[in-house]
């Protein structure tokens, strides 16, 4: 208890105590093992903690000793009071729940250290495409539906794709993947596409395979309809999950999967999903920063808007979200309802020589790439015809696809309507809105960076289109 204060003590002075003699039973490790105990239970009970403990807390690998490292490993079984892992463990929750904070509200967004060291190790892949000449319809919200030249389904070899001029791009050395980012450039530098490859983390690899188990135990072909199982992008099992605005509707819709709704939710609930997606969305932000923010700003105005629609993941820009099931192998084509200028983000899965089969053939840009188990790349799906080379006989090879529909983003610029209903509720905007579209294409090109604007920090400025 405190003594009485000195007439002449200062504020500041430093003032007489006298200490409080605990009795000779108390349990002092006791009590200070019980208050960490609590205060660990109040940190659980934050805003956004258990978007971390679904997603990140099994998955954070235990400090290991390194030769540039005095600190020593831990022990994670080690849980006395006098061990710092305790306290670790705390800070840990702590910056993990202001991490989440900052990625729902601002989205993710890369330290400079992350930035230096992707940008450092970046193979830069340097092609002749024009990406102004892209097949873009008015108003650069889809893309013309041009046929696909020659037979879409026929199969190509790697052989005669590199004989015809497609360069060859191997992710990694005598058959092992190498986890290092290889942005796509156009003749003018712009990132066009993007080989983002997988976390440095064995963890990440752990949980992809348990993802790709799941969806494996969800392939029975007896599941699904038979438009689910042969469609124009290939002959294997697929379902669309999350939501969208298409064609004919007047406002975004959840799409209706009640007959695959178990499939759904082992799947968007595996915490190999929440990686993959979490992957994606921060590996976009980093290579793509202004569709990033466009993308992110319309999605999130959208969601309050209309609070009913339910995307994948809750830190995820992708309205939408297709597994692809069991043999993926997609013929020749391109997604023209994609945002053209959008990136469509492709995870590979499944147990396959990536060196022999699953490659991703990209047709315009004449690229043959390899796509290993666990790895990530981004296209512009819409204008870039794509397709696969088949894995050989044995393998076996699925993917997570996150991807958005322009007339998602046609709807929110339109004030939440679409062209009609704009139309017919404010003729003097919706006229303003289609004098724009003859330059809304070099407009959104605008949103794309090069290397070197990434090497300065540079960041494309958001148009509004309105």
């Amino acid at each position: 208890m405190k003594a009485p204060a000195r007439a002449d003590a200062s504020p500041n002075s430093p003032l007489d105590v006298c200490p409080v003699i605990a009795s000779g039973d108390a349990d002092f490790a006791a009590l200070l093992r019980a208050a960490i105990d609590r205060e660990d239970e109040c940190d659980e009970n934050l805003p956004g903690a258990k978007l971390i403990t679904s997603a990140m807390k099994d998955a954070r690998p235990v400090k290991k000793a390194r030769f540039d490292d005095p600190t020593p490993a831990l022990d994670a079984a080690d849980n006395s009071p006098s061990n710092p892992s305790r306290q670790q463990s705390r800070q840990h929750k702590k910056r993990c729940n202001a991490c989440n904070k900052q990625i729902l509200g601002d989205g993710y967004r890369s330290s400079a250290q992350t930035t230096r060291k992707c940008l450092r190790s970046a193979e830069i892949v340097q092609t002749t495409l024009d990406t102004a000449k892209l097949p873009v319809a008015s108003g650069a919200r889809t893309a013309l539906n041009k046929p696909v030249p020659q037979n879409p389904r026929e199969i190509p070899e790697i052989k005669a794709l590199v004989d015809d001029g497609f360069q060859y791009i191997a992710c990694g050395t005598d058959g092992v993947p190498s986890k290092e980012p290889q942005p796509i450039v156009d003749r003018n530098g712009l990132i066009v596409a993007h080989i983002a490859g997988a976390p440095q983390d064995t963890t990440y690899d752990e949980e992809a395979k348990d993802l790709f188990r799941i969806i494996i135990e969800e392939s029975n072909p007896n599941t699904f309809s038979k438009g689910e199982l042969n469609h124009k992008r290939g002959s294997f099992p697929a379902v669309n999950f999350g939501f969208t605005l298409p064609n004919g509707f007047k406002h975004p819709i959840n799409l209706e999967n009640s007959h695959h709704e178990e499939k759904i939710r082992r799947i968007s609930g595996c915490p190999g999903f929440r990686r993959v997606s979490a992957f994606q969305n921060a590996a976009f932000e980093f290579w793509n920063p202004g569709v990033y923010r466009y993308q992110k700003s319309r999605v999130e105005q959208l969601l309050a808007h209309d609070p009913e629609l339910r995307r994948t993941t809750p830190k995820t820009i992708f309205p939408t979200t297709a597994c692809n099931f069991r043999n993926v192998c997609c013929y020749k084509h391109r997604d023209t309802q994609n945002c053209p200028f959008g990136w469509c983000a492709i995870t590979a899965l499944g147990d396959f020589d990536h060196t022999l089969g699953g490659h991703l053939v990209l047709w315009e840009l004449k690229l043959i790439i390899e796509f290993p188990h666990g790895y990530t790349i981004f296209i512009p799906s819409a204008t870039i015809t794509h397709s696969n080379i088949p894995v050989v006989d044995g393998d076996v090879r699925v993917s997570i696809t996150q991807y958005c529909a322009g007339s998602v983003f046609r709807y929110v610029d339109n004030g939440f309507r679409t062209d009609r209903a704009l139309r017919e509720a404010d003729k003097e905007r919706y006229e303003t809105s289609q004098a724009l579209k003859d330059r809304m294409w070099k407009m959104s090109l605008g949103l794309l960076s090069t290397v070197q604007d990434l090497k300065t920090g540079k960041r494309p400025v958001v148009p509004l289109f309105q």
